[in-house]
């Protein structure tokens, strides 16, 4: 598997598809004996389920909005933390 997500992270193609496929076929082949069509819906299994939860966390960052903060509150602390640092150089 190492192999097969540093390739697919390669430029080659949209997010890997096709090229993640393909690598499956071979590799699953090879090692385990594996029909190509298992191994296909192995890696289309896994590509899914990491789109399933990435869009998940997505909706829940787009969505989530905490209470009792603001953002000149975060920005005034920060101004003091960069004095207080710059104070202390």
């Amino acid at each position: 598997m190492p192999v097969i997500n540093t390739i697919t992270a390669l430029p080659i193609s949209l997010s890997g598809v096709g090229v993640r496929e393909g690598l499956f076929q071979k590799m699953f082949a090879t090692l385990f004996n594996t029909p190509e069509n298992i191994a296909v819906l192995v890696s289309l299994t896994g590509f899914f389920m990491t789109m399933v939860w990435g869009l998940a966390g997505g909706l829940v960052y787009l969505l989530y909005r905490p209470t009792g903060v603001h953002l000149s509150d975060i920005e005034n602390q920060v101004d003091a933390a960069e004095k207080d640092i710059e104070q202390s150089a």
